[in-house]
């Protein structure tokens, strides 16, 4: 009897001692992250466009209410550690989409790092080259990743998703005589809310895709073209485009002068709420879809 009750009561430590392991293996499988290749914890629903304080350059990154993302031009070389540190620290270990606007060292100088660090999905960039040594070098990551090159210009179509659309309005022509209006412009339109990226496009451009779009190209958030040049932001331009927010990307004291006066004054007087990555640092803007953004500054 005494034998029977010492091999039930080991049968009960060994049946504890496997039930223990087994809600301990089971919560360590309920623990772990089965989430996509990027972790990113959603902070804010919606769309989040990142307006990156890169200097003299631009650089926008936008996080997808689909859980994917997409940047836009990359600054100089001395800002490759920044905007990579930078998406990083959002969550990110592959960035869906880029988008070259052009090839200009302000927009594609730390491009090839980006693309040499971060797993790319799809690439898009005018039918443009320059003999410049940031052009040659992102040309050159790009073979040795093996990423094509889609063409940017008028009527491509980027992603398509219900809700959420993102697409290519210019170039339109392949003759232009300025190289900025060679400039990619992105739309993307989210639910009842738009976002207009004009690169480095000037008036040529914008009169353009009035005549070519018309209202079509309303938005509520306009990337402003050229760093707020002179010659961008024409009157006509920004009757069409309406915007409620235009942010302008430039450095601080930087040598043209950019933002101009005169183009600061269109904007004003067209009702858009201004602001500057050298005053304001890295600005995010977010919405919901339903005409509620917040603006907050990194």
């Amino acid at each position: 009897m005494k034998k029977t009750l010492k091999s039930l009561a080991s049968l009960v430590i060994v049946l504890a001692f496997f039930s223990v392991c087994f809600y301990t293996a089971s919560s360590k499988l309920d623990s772990l992250d089965n989430s996509p290749v990027n972790s990113y914890v959603k902070k804010k629903d919606g769309i989040t466009v990142h307006f990156f304080d890169v200097g003299q350059g631009d650089c926008e990154f936008v996080e997808f209410p689909n859980g994917e993302c997409m940047i836009i031009d990359a600054s100089t070389d001395s800002y490759s550690e920044t905007i990579i540190s930078k998406v990083e620290n959002l969550g990110y270990s592959k960035i869906d989409y880029a988008v070259a606007t052009h090839p200009h060292d302000d927009h594609i100088g730390a491009l090839d790092n980006v693309v040499e660090h971060f797993e790319i999905g799809e690439f898009y960039m005018p039918d443009v080259s320059t003999s410049s040594k940031c052009y040659n070098d992102l040309i050159t990551v790009l073979n040795e990743k093996n990423i094509e090159v889609s063409t940017a210009e008028s009527g491509v179509t980027i992603l398509n998703g219900g809700d959420l659309l993102v697409e290519i309005l210019s170039p339109a022509d392949k003759t232009y005589s300025d190289s900025n209006d060679y400039s990619a412009v992105v739309k993307i339109t989210y639910k009842d809310n738009s976002f207009i990226f004009m690169g480095d496009a000037q008036s040529t451009v914008e009169n353009q895709l009035v005549d070519n779009y018309g209202d079509y190209i309303d938005a509520d958030v306009l990337k402003v073209g050229h760093h707020g040049s002179s010659s961008s932001s024409s009157e006509e331009f920004l009757s069409a485009v309406t915007p409620k927010f235009a942010v302008i990307s430039c450095g601080e004291d930087n040598p043209y002068d950019h933002p101009n006066e005169d183009a600061v004054n269109r904007l004003e007087k067209s009702g858009a709420e201004i602001y500057c990555t050298d005053e304001c640092s890295s600005i995010a803007v977010n919405c919901d879809g339903s005409d509620n953004f917040d603006i907050t500054f990194e």
